[in-house]
């Protein structure tokens, strides 16, 4: 939106003591002057040029949100934990290092002491939970929609994780020991790169993936 600043000049002390009455009224200079505005507008444009102006807003708010989906990286993640389930979107940890990580830093030492829905929204800030049906959605559309980073799933029943990061488009599944054990080696030594960091983690879990049995399915219905 394309919102104009705009100014005016009024004696400072008349301003002070004008802010001192607003204040008491729990309102503000700027509150007021908006409201002024906007009723000075509505007596001003005639209505069928107004309505004309909040079409071309909409539309204008319409397309960028648009752009702001399409350029929007996330993660989807499971919680599992008992008879209790969490589905929810992670913009800012939205990879399996910045998971990792946030599991060994904060994560593990929280699972049993909160309900996964306190744990999910002081640990992933932005996080938007989602049912199983839109979770199911976003796993099948993950391998032509690049905005999908990753799918997590972390069933804190058997301490496992599983995850398929879109650059891979393979589903590996791990121990959250290994993990957090792969986590400690790519910290541990300080002034490394970010990049040297995530090759010594996935490094370290090499190996380490969970085989399951023939036919028996640890991942979610991926149509890769």
């Amino acid at each position: 939106m394309n919102d104009i600043d705009i100014t005016l000049y009024f004696n400072e002390h008349r301003l002070e003591k004008l802010e001192s009455y607003l204040l008491k009224k729990g309102s503000s200079v700027e509150h007021e002057l908006q409201n002024l505005l906007y009723r000075f507008y509505e007596q001003t444009v005639p209505v069928h040029e107004r309505m004309e102006v909040e079409a071309k807003i909409e539309l204008e708010e319409e397309q960028e949100a648009a752009a702001r989906e399409a350029a929007r990286h996330f993660a989807v993640v499971h919680f599992h934990e008992g008879d209790d389930d969490l589905f929810f979107t992670s913009d800012l940890r939205n990879s399996f290092y910045s998971i990792a990580h946030l599991y060994r830093a904060s994560l593990k030492d929280e699972i049993g002491k909160y309900t996964l829905d306190s744990i999910a929204h002081s640990n992933f800030s932005g996080c938007q939970v989602i049912n199983d049906m839109m979770f199911s959605v976003l796993c099948n559309a993950m391998p032509n929609d690049p905005r999908i980073t990753a799918l997590v799933e972390f069933n804190f029943d058997d301490n496992t994780i599983g995850v398929c990061e879109n650059n891979k488009k393979s589903w590996c599944t791990y121990n959250l020991k290994d993990v957090s054990a792969a986590m400690y080696k790519a910290e541990r030594k300080e002034g490394l790169s970010l990049d040297a960091r995530h090759e010594i983690f996935a490094t370290a879990l090499e190996g380490k993936e969970i085989t399951f049995d023939e036919g028996e399915d640890e991942s979610p219905a991926l149509q890769m």
